[in-house]
């Protein structure tokens, strides 16, 4: 299955189930709350609309 989006960071992680902590977790992790998103929207690529 292809998903057209895809997540560039996670944030408060310190309070995710243990399932989600042991997952893939990739990008950008923040424990609590970042002073800016501003490098998770740099990363971000809008998808292609069909």
């Amino acid at each position: 299955m292809m998903h057209r989006i895809s997540p560039v960071g996670h944030i408060w992680t310190d309070s995710a189930l243990e399932w989600i902590k042991r997952g893939n977790l990739q990008g950008f992790i923040y424990t609590h709350q970042p002073d800016s998103f501003d490098d998770m929207i740099a990363k971000f690529v809008p998808p292609m609309l069909d």
